[in-house]
């Protein structure tokens, strides 16, 4: 179902761009023992954002992301998306990355990482794009099991708490 919503929101939000909007998933598997987290963008952003903080030449001068990019968005994600798990940090040293996937208009950046507890308490710092576009806004979906929650981050408010 929210796969479904989210796709719907999506496809919306594409026809309508330039809005300015991430999307994150963090989806918790407690019979794996791991979390994925998808973090989906807006390509051209992205992209711009990279080779402005990071270099002219980056990505040279495309769009859509591959893994050998993982370095430098890596360190972007790095800087912009911060997890705590039960009140403890996920160092994204942890995190792996699995796969990218780029669409006409949007990269998804896949991740995952082993989380054995029993999922109590997410809190997330998202800046994304924050340091970009004034009107901003960060869009996180939380599954845990058959449980979701919804969480939005703006400029003013950067951090958000849910519990389980």
């Amino acid at each position: 179902m929210k796969y479904l919503f989210l796709l719907l929101i999506s496809f919306l939000l594409l026809a309508f761009h330039p809005l300015h909007v991430s999307f994150v998933n963090l989806d918790y598997y407690p019979k794996e023992e791991k979390c994925i987290v998808s973090v989906k963008v807006f390509s051209d952003d992205f992209a711009s954002i990279l080779r402005k903080k990071y270099g002219a030449t980056l990505l040279k001068e495309r769009d859509t992301l591959c893994l050998k990019d993982a370095e430098v968005f890596n360190k972007y994600i790095r800087e912009n998306l911060m997890i705590n798990l039960n009140g403890s940090a996920v160092s994204m040293e942890r995190w792996r990355v699995d796969s990218v996937k780029n669409n006409f208009e949007a990269s998804w950046l896949y991740y995952s990482f082993d989380f054995g507890d029993q999922l109590q308490e997410v809190s997330v710092r998202n800046t994304i794009f924050f340091d970009s576009f004034n009107d901003q806004k960060n869009l996180m979906v939380i599954g845990n099991g058959e449980k979701e929650k919804a969480l939005q981050f703006t400029r003013r408010k950067p951090i958000c708490s849910i519990q389980f």
